[in-house]
């Protein structure tokens, strides 16, 4: 596979992770209206991304999420956030979409 393809195939899994992870938290936590990632960063030595969001554009809700990018989807590895300042509540709702919340994907398009 050229350079330019693998790279395009990359965007593409980045793009689809970065809705998985958006999903989730709309799904686990309650009035979540915007998300903002940062540009993914990959490591050689562990084989695995990470990303960081923000959440309704509030600086003290951010999560940094590690992942493993599978073939059909994601594994997620971790969630770190500072459990002083956060203020989402969690809240478990499977049918919620991400219809209404906007999305900025950062270093990924």
């Amino acid at each position: 596979m050229n350079e330019e393809k693998k790279e395009n195939e990359q965007q593409k899994n980045l793009l689809k992770a970065q809705n998985e992870i958006a999903l989730h938290v709309v799904q686990n936590y309650k009035d979540v209206v915007q998300i903002d990632f940062d540009t993914p960063a990959y490591s050689k030595q562990t084989g695995s991304w990470s990303i960081d969001l923000k959440i309704n554009q509030n600086p003290n809700d951010w999560l940094s999420i590690k992942f493993v990018l599978k073939k059909k989807n994601i594994k997620m590895i971790s969630t770190r956030y500072n459990q002083d300042d956060f203020s989402l509540k969690k809240e478990l709702d499977i049918s919620k979409s991400l219809d209404k919340v906007v999305i900025n994907y950062g270093g990924t398009q």
